[in-house]
């Protein structure tokens, strides 16, 4: 139950707000503030303080002019506070996320009396890694980096490597001039050229880094940790779920999300569970692979080492994938001839994701092999962190600091490939709507390649796993949440659970009185 303390200070809250603006109460406001403290104040936890029931969303549609930023931020932010949790409060829009983060964040503590630290999080993507940064101010690392073109999707030759840039953002880290975060950046940066200065979960080493102390991406992390409210977007926050939770923002179950602009939360969540491989394109790219990894048995102080006997391994496992992928090749040849596939007509939908039995049974051996590969290279990535500590066997620091970003890259497609097997070789639950599952003839003659491709059709069943299942209270609000009056076009496409909190706010504006209708007098067919 909402204590009668908790009920008091968002009623000061309210009441002060509305003052120091000199704007009288709303009615559909005061409903939208009520809900979600019911909502998330009624959460009980159990004896380790996970949460109990499944009575802990609130899906409110809130029409424009409502106050619906004010609506939960009032609600949320004293009850995430009193119970030891962070609120991380999603927005599709950047015109959204800088009107809480630069307007409604700091009016609330310059008016009321509620008292939190905020922040603004952001993917690593947005910012600098150092090793990067010192390894393209490097001519032997440039040179490294051609080595294994190879390996790299987006590859650009180091005569390409925009090295005055480079120097001018190590001139300005220096001097305290730059923080390191793209966005604060004062000139223009090419995407080629900031792509090269960034790394991923897979690539980046973590305390394992030399740079770790002066990271900008751990430095921002820094600040979610002793922040009471987290300011990100959908893709952000999906990203983070689809590693686990809690390995960009806070883990879900010590977390109370509000999604702001829920609507456009469903669609996102497909693209970010959305798989492509292709055959060709694959096989060319293991060979390069273990080209590559020959030269890191080659760098070993000790072929019987740990690193020495997983690396033996690896040519055996490449070869069995490709095998599977030659017999997919072949299998799937006669089938597109069989639908008449060409340069103009060149995709094929697989009818209600259903694919040939046969396709489906090397799938379930591909992604047993890609996996085996996956958990293969993982361990020797392993084996390099351990020289941290003087503890990785055959592997010496310098050859480890070289190699961990290149193998975070191989685990990264690696991670894709198994995850568009697995959904090959899964059979859908016929309790849910189908997995898409698609396939595009590319190219021409020599260079013509077979991509598979698949997704969900909706994100229902991944929302509910991932994140209402996992979260400790969340809030959906948006002006378009209904069809037809009722909320269950949303709840099948989200997921979200029927047990939740529903309110549907109308707007404080009179349209039907206020508004026009013109329907202008164009040129059309029957005229």
């Amino acid at each position: 139950m909402l204590s009668d303390e908790l009920k008091t200070q968002i009623q000061l809250a309210y009441r002060a707000s509305l003052d120091a603006k000199s704007h009288k109460p709303r009615s559909g406001q005061r409903q939208m503030i009520a809900a979600i403290a019911r909502t998330l104040g009624n959460i009980n936890r159990g004896s380790e303080g996970e949460r109990l029931g499944e009575k802990h969303v609130a899906v409110i549609e809130a029409g424009t002019g409502t106050g619906k930023t004010l609506s939960y931020c009032l609600a949320a932010i004293p009850i995430a506070k009193a119970r030891g949790l962070k609120l991380i409060i999603s927005t599709a829009t950047v015109a959204l996320q800088e009107q809480i983060l630069h307007k409604e964040l700091p009016d609330l503590l310059e008016h009321t009396q509620l008292s939190f630290k905020y922040t603004l999080a952001k993917g690593r993507g947005r910012y600098l890694c150092l090793n990067n940064l010192e390894g393209f101010l490097n001519s032997e690392e440039q040179a490294m980096d051609d080595m294994f073109a190879g390996l790299f999707e987006q590859h650009l030759h180091s005569d390409d490597i925009n090295t005055v840039l480079y120097q001018e953002m190590d001139a300005a880290l220096q001097k305290g001039e730059w923080d390191g975060d793209k966005d604060n950046w004062a000139g223009i940066v090419r995407d080629q050229d900031w792509r090269r200065l960034t790394t991923d979960h897979q690539q980046c080493t973590n305390r394992n880094c030399a740079n770790y102390s002066a990271c900008p991406f751990f430095k921002a992390r820094a600040e979610i940790e002793v922040a009471d409210v987290i300011v990100a977007n959908h893709d952000l926050v999906l990203a983070d779920l689809s590693l686990g939770g809690g390995a960009i923002l806070t883990p879900p179950k010590d977390t109370i999300y509000v999604f702001d602009e829920g609507h456009h939360l469903p669609d996102k969540a497909i693209g970010h569970f959305r798989h492509e491989v292709r055959l060709q394109q694959s096989i060319t790219w293991l060979r390069q692979l273990e080209k590559n990894l020959v030269n890191l048995k080659q760098e070993l102080t000790d072929d019987v080492s740990v690193t020495g006997q997983l690396l033996l391994k690896i040519p055996q496992q490449i070869q069995s994938i490709v095998n599977f992928i030659q017999y997919a090749q072949q299998g799937l040849a006669p089938y597109i001839q069989g639908l008449g596939l060409d340069q103009d007509n060149n995709q094929h939908r697989f009818e209600f994701g259903q694919i040939p039995d046969e396709l489906r049974q090397l799938a379930y051996s591909l992604q047993t092999s890609y996996q085996k590969l996956f958990n293969n290279i993982e361990s020797i990535q392993d084996e390099c962190k351990k020289t941290k500590q003087n503890e990785g066997m055959g592997v010496t620091p310098e050859t480890a600091e070289t190699w961990q970003p290149i193998l975070g890259v191989i685990l990264g497609r690696l991670e894709q490939c198994v995850g568009l097997w697995r959904l090959y070789s899964a059979v859908d639950d016929q309790n849910f709507p189908p997995n898409a599952r698609w396939l595009v003839l590319s190219g021409q003659g020599m260079e013509q390649d077979i991509e598979l491709g698949g997704s969900p059709i909706l994100a229902a069943n991944t929302l509910r796993q991932q994140l209402w299942d996992k979260c400790f209270g969340a809030v959906v609000t948006s002006a378009t949440l209904t069809a037809l009056n009722q909320f269950h076009r949303f709840n099948m496409r989200s997921g979200v659970p029927y047990e939740s909190e529903y309110l549907r706010v109308l707007s404080p504006f009179d349209f039907q009185k206020n508004g026009l209708l013109i329907v202008p007098n164009m040129v059309n067919e029957s005229q």
